[in-house]
């Protein structure tokens, strides 16, 4: 069984089984790079701030397969030696094997299309406009460093969040497009002082709903380690589709 090219938008989305990561992160009005083998699938999905990353979805005995196969290996180092790869958790030993792999991380990708219930402290949320970066980045640095939170880097994002009453950002939260116009989270942060007083909780939910409104669906990735923000998300109708290991990879 080898691997065959996809074209379309609607041959991918069957082939994953409609798997929401396609639909949130794909465009259907562009060209594809993808490859299908029984039901597994890896196709080239545009990230803001890691580019190009080749993200393989399906069971574990074809994902294995397809791990193997020439044409993923094609599509992953069509343009450099190197290129950034997201795999099923389970299979991260495998891409140690097949694959010189460098950096990365393991993750989980979410969603949701369903509004989350009312949090306490969303009426005291406040939308922070551009002349606010410096201090978003700031607040970010210092209580969040490993966010994927980039704030009015790129147009269309949203960013909510609290200041205390001296005016200092305790809460912040952004919503961004991604490449296929669904709205994704991330800079979910809360200054370590105040954590578990809800403001987490209040920022996502606020975003999410608003996400939901617009267009019917609303997207996150967060750490796996990360077990009081999962917590939260799922606790908000946030349903965990994939958990990854990413990695910076070369030949062998």
């Amino acid at each position: 069984m080898n691997a065959r090219p996809v074209t379309s938008f609607g041959e991918l989305w069957a082939a994953s089984g409609e798997h929401p990561m396609v639909r949130a992160e794909i465009p259907s009005d562009q060209p594809l790079d993808a490859v299908v083998l029984g039901n597994a699938i890896a196709f080239a999905r545009p990230s803001h701030i890691r580019g190009i990353v080749l993200t393989l979805l399906g069971p574990e005995a074809d994902a294995r397969i397809l791990l193997r196969d020439p044409q993923l290996a094609a599509l992953l180092f069509r343009e450099r030696p190197t290129g950034m790869l997201s795999v099923p958790a389970r299979l991260r030993a495998d891409v140690e094997e097949i694959f010189r792999a460098g950096p990365g991380g393991d993750w989980e990708w979410m969603s949701t299309t369903t509004p989350p219930p009312a949090q306490p402290a969303e009426d005291d949320l406040i939308e922070f406009d551009a002349t606010a970066k410096e201090e978003l980045d700031t607040f970010l640095a210092e209580h969040n460093s490993r966010t994927d939170g980039q704030p009015f880097r790129r147009d269309g994002q949203l960013w909510l969040g609290a200041r205390d009453p001296a005016g200092h950002v305790i809460a912040c939260g952004c919503s961004e497009p991604s490449a296929a116009g669904i709205p994704e989270l991330s800079g979910i942060t809360v200054a370590s002082e105040q954590r578990g007083h809800g403001w987490g909780a209040a920022v996502t939910a606020a975003l999410t709903r608003r996400a939901i409104s617009e267009v019917g669906m609303c997207a996150l990735g967060m750490y796996s380690d990360n077990d009081r923000a999962r917590e939260i998300y799922h606790r908000l109708g946030f349903v965990t589709a994939q958990a990854f290991s990413s990695r910076v990879v070369a030949r062998q």
